[in-house]
């Protein structure tokens, strides 16, 4: 049987049970964030919603059938995902952005329209390139521009307002990286002095992570275990349980969490900022754009090579 036809006969019945399975899951925790009174934590653990209907293995007998749906639907995702490359520079070019072949295959993008950062799959070498193309073509335009500066490492406030002296920081990107790879990758909006700035989003910071422990250790303590699968569950949520523990004490601790920045300023100034020691690009966005315009996809300072999944999208602080 073909893939289309497989499609065709079970991706839709599989799409619809998967669909109610994560609506009740959207529902759930809903109702959990609202007992904890904290309307941003369920906007700082969503990506944990990912993993969810894992959370209806006792509740919900037909999680089998669901599971097995799921695969079937996947392989209709896989086929989509063989052209997702040659899709997302289709529309960066119809968003404007100009796109230059490199001998890896990869491409360099220029600074376009309505992104910075680098897409999922994409080379961190050829990424790099193409931000100091970015920075080269701003030079043409002295008028202040958007970049996104990546960082070599993780710096702390202070670290971070020593740095970044001199330009106006519109938004920083945090992550507890001791929290290991479940740890939030979290956008920060910047306004005023960024060090003030900073050392009040940790304060903020530290009681919710510490309410995400709770509500994740109170629902481990709940399980009964008697198979397999809800061991493996209930190990899950004991890791983000752990993690969110971990983020709590780094964030009161004034951790050196910030990987990456996004700035304004001319092109004098954002070459004097790609000369710094620390910083591994500056790509420059579009003229006239503000942060607000712009989709930005930070890079991990341990990133290098191909660009992994979980260098997805970090989430919005709401």
């Amino acid at each position: 049987m073909k893939l289309a036809d497989l499609d065709d006969k079970y991706v839709g019945q599989a799409a619809e049970r998967i669909g109610r399975t994560v609506r009740g899951l959207v529902d759930r925790r809903a109702r959990a964030a609202a007992s904890l009174e904290i309307t941003s934590l369920s906007t700082l653990d969503s990506r944990f919603a990912a993993k969810g209907p894992l959370a209806l293995v006792r509740e919900v007998p037909q999680l089998g059938f669901v599971a097995i749906a799921g695969l079937l639907f996947a392989a209709s995702v896989a086929v989509l995902d063989q052209t997702s490359t040659q899709n997302r520079a289709n529309a960066r070019q119809a968003a404007g952005d100009q796109l230059i072949a490199t001998p890896d295959g990869g491409g360099i993008v220029l600074a376009g329209r309505s992104s910075l950062g680098p897409d999922v799959g994409d080379n961190t070498n050829a990424y790099q390139n193409s931000a100091a193309v970015s920075l080269r073509e701003a030079a043409k335009d002295k008028g202040a521009r958007v970049a996104l500066v990546s960082l070599t490492g993780y710096l702390t406030p202070a670290q971070a307002a020593t740095s970044f002296a001199g330009v106006t920081v519109t938004r920083v990107y945090l992550r507890a990286r001791a929290a290991g790879r479940e740890a939030v990758q979290l956008p920060v909006d910047i306004k005023g002095d960024l060090l003030s700035a900073l050392t009040k989003q940790y304060a903020a910071l530290v009681p919710i992570r510490k309410a995400a422990e709770k509500s994740y250790q109170g629902y481990v303590d709940t399980l009964t275990v008697t198979t397999k699968e809800e061991a493996s569950f209930k190990d899950l949520y004991a890791q983000f349980a752990r993690s969110s523990a971990i983020e709590a004490h780094a964030y009161a601790t004034d951790c050196d969490c910030v990987f990456a920045v996004v700035v304004a300023g001319t092109a004098d100034q954002l070459s004097a900022l790609a000369s710094k020691p620390g910083v591994r690009a500056v790509e420059v966005a579009g003229a006239k754009l503000a942060t607000t315009d712009l989709e930005i996809r930070p890079l991990l300072p341990e990133v290098h090579g191909v660009v992994p999944k979980q260098q997805a999208q970090p989430e919005s602080t709401g």
